[in-house]
């Protein structure tokens, strides 16, 4: 191997690690730490945001309706919920009430095409974290997803405490040192 080249794989190397490490500069460590569960039928959608999401985060998986979203979740656990309102069967705000009401703890945001202002406070008080219009960009989920990730992970003691949820150790630090929960 030429010495550039091997410099090259060097940098390379560096950067996916310190990536790893400290996560995408512009949206930070939370987000690299994070698992996310998109729920969409649109697989057009689905793909959007599997591709914008997969390289910044640490685990991404998605389903194409809410029964194979509700397998996954009793399966394994997501940090955040990508949720589409309008799709075939049930819709989202729905859904999330339904869950929300068994214990899922996730922070979900919605996503429609089809809102309204009564669409926006149903899926508030159902319990999501944020409400994005499509066509969204893809700065707008991201900073979403990041927004939540946060809130998640200052959420995680409050949570476990108000339920004696066994699953309280580790704690995460306090909000004071998390600087935008200060």
């Amino acid at each position: 191997m030429s010495p550039l080249a091997e410099r090259n794989r060097v940098r390379a190397e560096a950067a996916r690690r310190n990536r790893e490490t400290l996560g995408d500069p512009e949206f930070g460590p939370w987000l690299a730490q994070a698992s996310i569960l998109v729920i969409d039928d649109e697989p057009g959608m689905r793909n959007f945001l599997v591709r914008t999401l997969g390289p910044r985060c640490k685990r991404i998986e998605e389903a194409v309706d809410t029964e194979e979203a509700s397998r996954k979740l009793d399966a394994n656990y997501f940090d955040v919920v990508i949720l589409d309102n309008i799709m075939p069967g049930r819709n989202g705000v729905d859904w999330l009430s339904e869950q929300r009401t068994i214990g899922f703890f996730a922070d979900a945001i919605l996503i429609t095409a089809y809102a309204d202002l009564e669409t926006a406070i149903r899926a508030l008080r159902a319990g999501a974290v944020d409400f994005l219009l499509k066509p969204f960009r893809s700065n707008q989920v991201l900073n979403a997803v990041r927004v939540a990730s946060i809130a998640s992970g200052c959420n995680v003691r409050t949570r476990c405490c108000a339920t004696n949820c066994a699953r309280a150790a580790p704690a995460p630090p306090c909000a004071t040192t998390w600087p935008m929960c200060r």
